[in-house]
């Protein structure tokens, strides 16, 4: 199969945790909007996943993730039950739904103000907004090893990278000590190591990545 997707980190690190093969194309700026990618996402916006069949595509992160730890269960890196499904579930949806597009001023003003002059205000207000949503992260992970169950998931997956976008805060994760131990731990897993060598492998001016799987 092939997949396309933004090559954001976790994609690739949860497919090394599933062992499966992924390799990574470019994707040049403005690419998601050309017609050869509109023809896969007609919304113009990664991930999305093309299986061999051309008309078997998934799309959305909170689709994907689920889908890659189905076709590995001996990785156990989604729910194991139906709880552990709906807890998965559960964190996915808050981490993307709400913690990700909570950035979205951040990364993409000119779509909420039309004015540039009060682009700094709305970024001091979209970091303030983002505080408490990395504080309930912090207290749900705690001490343990991994967000769920004792075990690493998907949603460890998604969790890091927000923990690295988390670096673009002030302070970052000084306020956030369990998410900081939890993103030094990340860094040590081999599976995370290999995945963040594969993406610092890629240049792309552009700065718009594309992951292909081609099992």
């Amino acid at each position: 199969m092939r997949c396309q997707t933004h090559a954001r980190w976790q994609r690739t690190s949860s497919s090394k945790w599933a062992e499966l093969p992924i390799a990574v194309e470019m994707m040049p700026a403005g690419g998601s909007r050309l017609p050869a990618y509109l023809s896969i996402n007609p919304h113009g916006k990664v991930p999305a996943l093309q299986l061999a069949d051309p008309l078997r595509i998934l799309t959305e992160a909170i689709a994907i993730l689920p889908y890659l730890a189905e076709l590995a269960p001996a990785a156990r890196l989604g729910g194991m039950n139906a709880i552990e499904h709906a807890r998965v579930a559960e964190a996915l949806g808050f981490m993307i739904g709400e913690v990700h597009s909570d950035w979205g001023p951040h990364f993409a003003p000119q779509r909420f103000l039309l004015d540039p002059s009060g682009y700094a205000e709305l970024e001091r207000v979209t970091f303030e907004r983002l505080k408490p949503q990395y504080a309930f992260l912090d207290g749900m992970i705690g001490t343990a090893p991994w967000l769920l169950f004792g075990r690493r998931t998907i949603a460890d997956a998604y969790l890091y990278m927000l923990t690295r976008t988390a670096g673009l805060m002030p302070g970052a994760l000084k306020p956030f000590t369990n998410l900081a131990a939890f993103r030094a731990r990340m860094e040590r897993d081999p599976g995370v190591i290999a995945a963040l060598a594969e993406q610092a492998a890629i240049s792309c001016s552009a700065g718009e990545v594309v992951l292909a799987d081609n099992a």
